[in-house]
């Protein structure tokens, strides 16, 4: 039975019941911008405050269940918080003590505030009974070791609400407190966990949409998937490296092909009901295993899944480096809309048996440098929309692969990629020879096509790492040189004359930090007879350069200009003849 009624704040802070957030609900996930809405709300005067879907089937025990509605309960006592630190500061300890009581009950011997009347989400608990509902906090510091994520989810929040209330006196404090015990919900009270279910499905009165991740997480709770789900879902959320609705989107595309954002809970739900929840959630669990794999761009992840799945060729370090090098590189490029196929073939080349998942393991190597190289020429660099080939690599996922097709499907796929799907050379060299250092988008493209081009061909102990994806090293072992310098104090001619072509990649060389110091802004002249004796033996780029351009002028503006433009043409005919053709 579903029982509806109009119900005051204050009425459901005075019920004697504790409010619990139950497990299947997604995490407290409101932050400063929700905050502000709900500040200029209660503000505003009294104001309804959307729907309060309450689960009454433990009421017998003084607990309801808080179906939906637990960001704007929470957000409530936050900022009831929030008002007590206020009252405190000004010594209305009275009304301090009515707030309190509240957000806590009374302790029947001492008087005292006693157990919080919220249990909030797992993901705020520790953090939220130390500080909101503790009568005993002084309201200032979150001193918790350990709880630095718990503690980041509630203190910006708090801490804009003291603010905004930071010059209330009493009477405005007693307005404010009005205001919010005056708004009202729409309390809808539900008996049978299935109501609960539909009713979470269905509604989104205010506050942060729910996806088909906070759905289906729902879902499988309300249908009691396994004795260990919650254990099973968060080890799913952690595989998912922070992009849980996209990593579902995806598990459904590598089983069925594509789908829409709008439909894809109905869709897995639909699959959950044919193949049962306690399935579904083990299917998840060992797809967002790989998914981490694939995404994590680690080498010691990649080991590891080796490891487990005994797979020797991957085992071998310099064979896990090319791997997470063609990986680091799709994530580079944004391109995420493979990863479903990826994932599909490595839970494939994860069941052959040795001594063919060597042979295969080099093969789905090969694979994935090919699509490295796709992604390189079509979209890093001539820039095609990503949704072009997300129907493509869904549609692939669409057909079946397994032991006896998969040599078959790799090479046919290559095959396609090739002749059909790459982009012309022409679209190409116009692009690259476009390329950047002004460009943000472009500052790590530069690294990595120069780590290529420095690295072909080489093997194992012979790769020198240029590219380094990690954006917050400050000091790299491998410097971005100008080859006419930025600084032209000591050039014939002006910033004016050579514009925009300064930062162009036909002016660009990526050479050791230390040679980098000591190379300063001086000529191109003296900059190749430094060259010549430090970095020669190291990067064949360099090599490439005093060969080939140590006969140029390079003194007017004139004949810089042109030098630039010839190497960077010179660089793209080379890159798409050789460095990555598929």
């Amino acid at each position: 039975m579903i029982k509806a009624e109009l119900k005051k704040v204050l009425g459901i802070l005075d019920d004697s019941v504790k409010y619990e957030v139950p497990n299947y609900q997604r995490n407290f996930e409101w932050k400063k911008e929700q905050a502000e809405e709900f500040w200029e709300d209660i503000s505003s005067g009294s104001v309804f405050l959307g729907n309060l879907v309450l689960d009454i089937q433990k009421e017998k025990e003084n607990k309801i269940l808080i179906v939906d509605g637990q960001q704007r309960i929470t957000t409530i006592f936050i900022f009831l918080a929030a008002c007590r630190y206020q009252a405190k500061k000004i010594h209305s300890h009275n009304q301090a003590s009515v707030i309190q009581d509240k957000l806590s009950f009374v302790d029947a011997t001492t008087g005292n505030a006693g157990s919080s009347k919220l249990i909030p989400s797992p993901s705020i608990a520790d953090a939220f009974y130390e500080t909101i509902t503790n009568g005993d906090w002084e309201g200032k510091k979150f001193m918790m070791r350990g709880r630095k994520r718990q503690i980041n989810k509630i203190k910006p929040i708090y801490e804009y609400f003291t603010e905004c209330i930071s010059k209330f006196g009493k009477d405005d404090l007693a307005n404010i407190l009005k205001k919010l015990y005056d708004s009202t919900f729409v309390k809808i009270e539900i008996e049978e966990p299935q109501e609960a279910f539909e009713i979470f499905e269905r509604t989104n009165a205010r506050g942060m949409e729910l996806n088909a991740a906070d759905l289906l997480k729902n879902y499988l709770f309300a249908r009691n998937a396994s004795a260990k789900l919650e254990e099973d879902w968060d080890a799913i959320v952690e595989s998912s490296l922070g992009s849980i609705l996209r990593m579902i989107k995806y598990y459904y595309v590598s089983n069925f092909g594509l789908i829409q954002k709008k439909l894809l809970f109905r869709a897995l739900k639909k699959y959950g009901e044919e193949i049962g929840a306690d399935f579904l959630i083990r299917d998840l669990k060992l797809f967002s295993y790989y998914y981490a794999v694939v995404a994590s761009c680690s080498r010691e992840v990649i080991i590891e899944w080796a490891n487990e799945s005994k797979n020797d060729y991957f085992r071998k370090e310099y064979n896990a480096d090319s791997l997470n090098r063609a990986l680091g590189a799709l994530q580079l490029f944004g391109v995420t809309q493979a990863y479903p196929l990826i994932v599909k073939m490595m839970s494939v080349l994860s069941s052959f048996k040795a001594p063919d998942k060597n042979k295969m393991s080099e093969q789905f190597l090969s694979f994935l440098i090919a699509l490295e190289k796709f992604h390189f020429i079509n979209y890093a660099v001539a820039q095609r929309p990503g949704n072009q080939v997300e129907k493509y690599y869904a549609d692939k996922c669409k057909g079946e692969i397994n032991r006896k097709n998969y040599s078959v499907f790799i090479k046919e796929m290559t095959k396609e990629l090739r002749e059909e799907k790459v982009a012309g050379k022409a679209e190409f060299l116009e692009k690259f020879s476009e390329l950047s250092y002004a460009n943000t988008n472009d500052f790590y493209l530069i690294y990595y096509i120069f780590d290529r081009l420095n690295n072909f061909r080489k093997k194992g102990g012979q790769y020198i790492s240029i590219y380094n994806p990690d954006k917050k090293l400050l000091r790299r072992n491998y410097d971005i040189e100008h080859l006419v310098a930025k600084n032209l104090d000591n050039y014939n001619f002006s910033a004016e004359a050579i514009g925009e072509n300064i930062d162009n990649i036909g002016n660009l060389l990526v050479i050791s930090r230390h040679t980098n110091g000591s190379v300063q802004n001086g000529s191109v002249a003296e900059k190749l007879e430094v060259f010549k004796d430090k970095e020669v033996q190291n990067l064949k780029e360099v090599q490439l350069l005093v060969k080939e351009w140590d006969s140029k002028k390079w003194e007017k503006a004139d004949d810089a200009i042109t030098n630039i433009s010839e190497r960077a043409t010179a660089l793209a005919n080379r890159a798409y003849k050789e460095i990555w053709k598929i």
